[in-house]
């Protein structure tokens, strides 16, 4: 293992930009502290980009909270270690120093944008206000002027008129720009970028990427950029630290991580993301959670290590089960049209359609899980819903079995076709017991007694691989995967004939994101399901797929065998998803 994150020329430690020694974060949990970080150390040199990854709990965003001294009072605190940037302690400095650290010097870029910006005051207003704060001797004009060519910097259009845009008024990748112009507004020395791109698109994620890379280099601003997808850390970082459970577990330049990782969990990890040689729908490894809350370092290691003995044994003995060939179509679109009406200005109510999905067709047979991809935007929702019955479309036909798809009675076409959202916590009634979520559509259809119900609850869950004593919690008790798989069992639960999962692991680790997918693959084979998975990832829609389905402007503009697509892509649309997927150094281990 590498132990040495600075640069390769050993810079002397005057040269640390930023030095964090023995850090330690607890939490209160009644009258006790539990500490959530444990000792951590890492230096980081002027000009460096440094990447911490890790899955969701491990202690990434609490360490870099820290490092801003922004963690949650009193229930957090800092207990030991340093915090050194330029040689000062900052968590020794008053919070009027720290004021002028935090902005001029060192700068935040959230994970959710919209909830970082003030929506009721427009981009300009906000980005005026941080300049403002920190160079007070500049005049309006010249404040004003610095904003418009902040939002150049950052690629944003008619910056003019975008500035005086509220944050409802700008798309998801707009947004995470004008966070970055707010983060360079002062010109700072060190920018922590939290997780920037985890629910963006592939197109707006690289370019979000691209965009940071040029801007530190124009700036000579150093990055410390928090990830759980590995191959947007291998895009971005020179070096990266992996945490679990708080530990750094390891440390390495981004070459030696991804080409000779030491540690079994990175090596777990890495495996987790289907890649290009994993044949289709074969187990992917995952990581199981500890036993004890206090598990010891070689239990933990001997824990990794069996998931990866585990999975050279599937390797080996796996004989994937292919669907049987079937002929039976399930479904069939021909030529739909849905269109949505828009106001053309907020001072003018005339309308015009807007053609959300345009003449898609496609057939789908028993059995087989067809892929519909494309970046936000491009309709593939919208036709989920259509197919669904959510959305009654313009013209063209939705043939169920054969049959025009009966919209009129909406018990009916519940129990034959079941719909898992992106967001599990969304879709769950935060006030319901998981036992009131799961037999609720029991209820309302009238099947079974009370007890047979509950019996039913119990059986999903082990199908989806929950123990029967969680069906007394609620919904916010769960993590996000755990809340995914609560999410299926409540669409399996009728029996549907027809899944449709629309972006069921957009937004989950790489090592949760492997349970599901090996999940909906079981469950498959299982009981002869037939899904239709509606995703941005192409990694993960060749994993899962038969067919796949490009979606761009509401049109299908490819449509054919998964794998066909993914390594022989006809449309430049599609060729430009697959280029901005982003890749490790290894350079067959993602699609490229």
């Amino acid at each position: 293992m590498n132990d040495d994150i600075t640069t390769s020329n050993n810079k002397s430690h005057s040269n640390f930009l930023l030095e964090v020694i023995d850090l330690t974060i607890s939490v209160k949990q009644g009258d006790q502290w539990h500490d959530l970080v444990h000792e951590i150390s890492f230096q980081l040199c002027a000009g460096q980009t440094l990447g911490i990854v890790g899955e969701s709990g491990c202690g990434k965003s609490l360490t870099v909270q820290a490092i801003m001294r922004l963690l949650p009072q009193p229930d957090m605190k800092i207990r030991s270690g340093q915090i050194l940037f330029n040689g000062k302690d900052l968590l020794k400095l008053s919070q009027r120093q720290l004021n002028e650290i935090r902005g001029n010097k060192i700068a935040m870029i959230f994970q959710e944008p919209m909830t970082a910006l003030n929506p009721v005051r427009t981009i300009g207003s906000q980005i005026r206000e941080q300049i403002q704060l920190h160079q007070n001797q500049l005049t309006s004009k010249e404040t004003h002027r610095l904003c418009l060519q902040l939002l150049m910097d950052v690629g944003l259009d008619l910056v003019e008129k975008r500035e005086k845009n509220y944050p409802h008024q700008l798309s998801g990748g707009m947004r995470q720009r004008v966070m970055i112009a707010m983060a360079l507004s002062c010109k700072p020395e060190l920018i922590i970028a939290d997780e920037p791109t985890t629910a963006l698109d592939v197109n707006i994620q690289a370019q979000i990427l691209a965009l940071l890379q040029s801007l530190q280099k124009k700036y000579q601003t150093s990055l410390l950029f928090i990830s759980h997808d590995l191959a947007v850390i291998a895009q971005i970082c020179e070096q990266a630290l992996v945490m679990y459970g708080g530990k750094i577990i390891e440390r390495a330049s981004i070459q030696q991580l991804f080409n000779q990782p030491q540690h079994p969990y990175s090596q777990a990890l890495i495996l987790c993301s289907p890649s290009r040689n994993h044949p289709c729908r074969q187990p992917l490894p995952c990581i199981p959670q500890a036993q004890t809350e206090n598990e010891p370092e070689q239990q933990q290691i001997e824990r990794f290590q069996g998931v990866l003995d585990e999975y050279q044994r599937t390797e080996k003995d796996f004989s994937l089960i292919e669907n049987k060939a079937q002929t039976e179509t399930v479904l069939q679109l021909k030529d739909i049209f849905k269109s949505f009406e828009l106001n053309s200005s907020i001072f003018n109510f005339r309308k015009h359609p807007f053609y959300a999905v345009k003449n898609a067709s496609l057939k789908l047979q028993k059995g087989k899980t067809l892929g519909i991809v494309g970046t936000s935007g491009s309709g593939k929702t919208t036709l989920a819903k259509m197919i669904a019955g959510f959305l009654t479309p313009d013209s063209g036909d939705i043939l169920y079995q054969g049959k025009p798809l009966d919209r009129s009675n909406r018990l009916i076409l519940a129990k034959e076709l079941q719909y898992i959202f992106q967001d599990p916590q969304e879709s769950l009634n935060s006030r319901h017991t998981i036992q009131q979520l799961l037999i609720e559509p029991l209820i309302i259809h009238g099947i079974g007694t009370a007890a047979d119900r509950i019996d039913k609850a119990k059986e999903m869950l082990a199908l989806v691989g929950l123990p029967d004593h969680v069906l007394s919690r609620y919904p916010h008790e769960f993590s996000g995967g755990q809340k995914q798989r609560i999410g299926i069992a409540r669409g399996l639960i009728l029996q549907p004939k027809l899944l449709i999962c629309d972006e069921p692991v957009s937004a989950l680790d790489v090592s949760v994101q492997a349970q599901i997918l090996n999940l909906l693959v079981e469950l498959q084979q299982k009981l002869n399901l037939t899904m239709i998975f509606i995703t941005h990832d192409l990694a993960v829609v060749r994993h899962i797929a038969d067919d796949i389905a490009v979606m761009h402007d509401g049109e299908i503009i490819e449509y054919g065998a998964a794998v066909r697509i993914c390594d022989q892509p006809q449309e430049n649309y599609t060729q430009q998803l697959i280029a901005s997927t982003p890749t490790w150094p290894i350079s067959d281990n993602r699609l490229a």
